[in-house]
């Protein structure tokens, strides 16, 4: 609640985090709509087992982002399944993008994805160069 109103509190979550749904209980009573929760990819992600604490937070009126996408355990599926409102591009799949085709393509078929979905935003992380910029 001492947040300025216009900031949006962000907050990396494993998925057993999610899974307990005891996150919920402790923001109860805030303003959810200002609460991100970041599910890192470092972690192996289930959305069968996460669907029904995600429809929860949701309904709530968190929103779901996955972070470090590219860099770890989930994969596709795992975005359709969970269809989160920002997917965050981790700093592997950027750095260096300007140069790297192969980096360049993926993320192309990541903005299309987030484009088709309409719903998704996508976030690029550790962009260090104005020639990262440029490509992106």
């Amino acid at each position: 609640p001492q947040l300025p109103a216009d900031v949006t509190l962000c907050i990396n979550v494993a998925p057993v985090v999610i899974r307990s749904g005891a996150l919920l209980d402790i923001i109860a009573d805030q303003d959810c709509n200002r609460v991100v929760l970041e599910i890192t990819e470092h972690h192996d992600i289930d959305p069968v087992v996460l669907a029904g604490p995600l429809a929860r937070l949701r309904e709530a009126g968190v929103r779901i982002a996955i972070d470090d996408t590219g860099s770890g355990y989930a994969s596709l599926s795992a975005l359709l399944r969970i269809q989160p409102d920002i997917i965050k591009l981790d700093r592997d799949l950027v750095s260096g993008i300007d140069h790297d085709p192969v980096r360049r393509a993926m993320v192309k078929a990541m903005v299309h994805f987030a484009e088709e979905d309409s719903v998704a935003e996508l976030i690029a992380e550790g962009i260090e160069s104005e020639a990262e910029v440029a490509t992106l």
